[in-house]
């Protein structure tokens, strides 16, 4: 190797130590990039070599004529930086989801709390309008019984008709019944008038002994009543005129 190579090997050495220093003070100061010195050294045919200085790489070294040299650029950023980067980055990304998770959730609460207030109001009014029309109604049905109370007094119903002899004799309290009323099912309920008119034929009509007819006649006729599939629409209106004129023969003194 001849004088000028050496020199030239020499003056490189010095200038690769220089960045080097320089470099390493960039990335004191600067923290997160880096730039690698690459050297090389150049043997007449443009050969070089480029390499990095740290923890760091470089590319990109070449050589030139006689001289060669090298640069060198690298990149500091360590992966416990971009992992932590990484980490900010989806935490933010999770903070954005539960603020729009939060603001969904409010929407459809205030929604939800619109349509039950909503929902209220519509119950109250309709249970308002029930009221109303319930009150209407009692005012129509009580003024409806007070003019029939009038009617009634300035209308009175004549007396039932009285039974005839055909039906009853008085003299011994015999009764006749109607064809409807000799079931089995009314074998209590005649027994019990029967009674009652044997012992108005021998005594006479009292008020306590008119009250047990009257008694007598009206659960005989809710009996009927209760039956009223049993037998026809004549019968049952028949059955129902006697016992009523029963009721009222009670109140009637024997001739």
């Amino acid at each position: 190797m001849n004088r000028q190579a050496i020199v030239a090997v020499v003056a490189f050495a010095a200038s690769a130590l220089c960045w080097s220093t320089s470099t390493q003070a960039y990335d004191r100061w600067y923290g997160g990039r880096g730039v690698g010195v690459g050297y090389g050294v150049g043997l007449g045919y443009g050969l070089g070599y480029g390499g990095g200085v740290g923890p760091y790489y470089g590319y990109g070294g070449y050589g030139l004529g006689n001289y060669g040299y090298g640069s060198g650029f690298g990149s500091s950023v360590s992966l416990e930086q971009q992992a932590i980067a990484d980490t900010i980055r989806a935490q933010g990304e999770y903070n954005k989801q539960q603020s729009q998770a939060m603001i969904n959730y409010e929407q459809a609460r205030s929604v939800y709390l619109d349509n039950q207030q909503k929902w209220n109001q519509v119950y109250l009014e309709r249970k308002r309008i029930s009221q109303a029309q319930k009150a209407q109604e009692q005012q129509a049905a009580m003024a409806e019984s007070a003019r029939r109370r009038v009617y009634a007094a300035e209308h009175p119903l004549p007396p039932p008709a009285r039974l005839t002899s055909s039906q009853l004799d008085a003299a011994t309290g015999t009764i006749h019944w109607p064809t409807a009323l000799t079931s089995s099912t009314f074998d209590a309920d005649r027994k019990a008038l029967e009674d009652l008119f044997v012992v108005r034929a021998h005594t006479s009509s009292t008020p306590d002994l008119a009250a047990q007819i009257d008694a007598s006649a009206r659960a005989f006729k809710e009996k009927v009543r209760t039956n009223i599939r049993e037998m026809s629409s004549q019968e049952y209106i028949e059955s129902q005129k006697f016992l009523t004129s029963m009721a009222a023969e009670g109140q009637y003194s024997v001739n």
